[in-house]
This record gives C-alpha cells, structure tokens and sequence, in this order.
C-alpha cells in the first residue's frame, strides 16, 4: 500500500500549485484578497500535500512499531526526504512565481 503514497503524493504536489496559482490570481484580479494574503495562502495551500505526506509517513511508522508488522517498504522510506525536500523546493519557486505574477496584477475591467 505505502508503494502507492509515493506517485500519488508526487503528482499532488506538482500539479496543486498550478490549480492554487490561478485560482488566487483570479481572485486577487477581482479585489477578493490583497496580494500579500494571496500570495501566503498560496504557499500554504501548495504546501499541504507535503504536509500530509510526512504525517502520513510519521503515522505508519507508529503503527509500525505498535503493532510490530512491517507497513512501510525500504523504497518509501528512502524516498521521504527526497520527495519532501524536492517538493518544499518546488512550493518556494512556485510560490515566488505567484508572487511576481501577483505584483503584475491589476484590478479587473468590469
């Protein structure tokens, strides 16, 4: 099962940001937020996914050693820091987009 955290977890935390971008954009264009609140949510909505992905890791693991039965593989193991690190890395780039995109911003003609 913890085989299957691994892509998933991957393509949530690649693919998110992108939804979360243009969602606040949208709604920084249309006055909803101011660019700084905007630019906060979007980094702690893009950084959700690896949130729950190390939590998640952290939870089997004590169920692991609760239950004395071996849940997680050596694979998904290993890939906690590099997942996490490369995708804490990917959230600040994207976040640092936004925040350019967002300075660029202005309201909407209506």
């Amino acid at each position: 099962m913890s085989e299957m955290l691994v892509p998933a977890a991957f393509w949530l935390i690649v693919l998110l940001p992108f939804g979360v971008l243009f969602w606040q954009a949208r709604r920084v264009r249309r006055g909803a937020q101011s660019k700084g609140k905007a630019t906060m949510l979007f980094f702690f909505y893009s950084a959700t996914p690896i949130i729950v992905y190390v939590l998640v890791f952290f939870l089997l693991v004590a169920i692991e050693e609760m239950a004395n039965i071996a849940i997680i593989t050596e694979g998904y193991a290993r890939s906690l820091f590099l997942i996490a690190g490369l995708g804490l890395a990917w959230v600040l780039l994207m976040t640092a987009i936004f925040a350019v995109v967002a300075l660029f911003l202005g309201r909407a003609r209506t």
